[in-house]
């Protein structure tokens, strides 16, 4: 693979394929011409499929409000707040560790690798 076809396939990516955002049926195009362009190199390509929320800005929202909410009770109810506030906690830790708590709860909508 020579510079000049790398060029052209960055250009084909970046100026001829119409905005791909992620989640969309643009981003698909994009990964199937990826995936054509490695085949002829290597035998072993696979796009991987899986599906993903819109948004993650909303989840940490959500989570920030617990945390907001936890912040107000602690003036009346300290105890209770800080139960609730360690189980609010560990679900945000495992929502970053990849265990999908409150996530899947959320539209889910496909992508690929």
């Amino acid at each position: 693979m020579g510079l000049d076809q790398i060029r052209r396939d960055i250009m084909h990516l970046a100026g001829h394929l119409a905005h791909r955002s992620a989640l969309s049926s643009e981003e698909r195009l994009a990964a199937e011409f990826i995936e054509k362009r490695f085949q002829e190199y290597t035998p072993h390509v696979a796009l991987d499929d899986f599906e993903n929320t819109d948004n993650f800005h909303y989840l940490f929202a959500s989570y920030y409000s617990e945390f907001l909410l936890i912040s107000i009770l602690a003036l009346w109810w300290p105890v209770f707040a800080v139960c609730y506030g360690l189980a609010v906690l560990l679900m945000y830790l495992a929502e970053f560790m990849g265990h999908h708590l409150c996530s899947r709860l959320m539209p889910q909508y496909d992508s690929q690798n």
